[in-house]
């Protein structure tokens, strides 16, 4: 099978040799003057490790995170309904590298390695 390295603008450190399936979405956002742009954003999609239940992902993806709050609450908020799935990979982890960049403030990147199984392109 082959492998796939994916670049997250995320924490998602999820453990070798866990199956996963990464949903990649696009969306829209307003732009400037009101005007509809689209929001695609490929280094944040849903990661779901589907040996442990974990879901990992941007504020972006689920219904109640606020532009102002970035709240999520996770006992009940599901992916938003205006999203629509571009891709799906699924397969088993061959490889995750966690890193705290602490340069013009602190963000988390992700390296995720992973033996696909299957891609699903809509």
């Amino acid at each position: 099978m082959p492998l796939r390295t994916l670049p997250l603008l995320l924490c998602a450190p999820i453990p070798v040799g866990h199956r996963v399936e990464v949903r990649f979405y696009k969306g829209s956002k307003r732009g400037h003057l009101g005007t509809v742009e689209p929001d695609v954003r490929p280094l944040e999609p849903l990661v779901l490790d589907l040996d442990s239940g974990i879901r990992y992902g941007g504020h972006w993806l689920f219904s109640s995170a606020g532009v102002d709050h970035h709240v999520v609450n996770v006992n009940s908020d599901g992916i938003r309904a205006d999203l629509e799935v571009v891709e799906i990979v699924t397969g088993r982890v061959r490889g995750c590298q966690v890193v705290t960049v602490n340069s013009t403030g602190l963000s988390v990147e992700t390296l995720l390695v992973v033996e696909t199984e299957a891609a699903a392109y809509r």
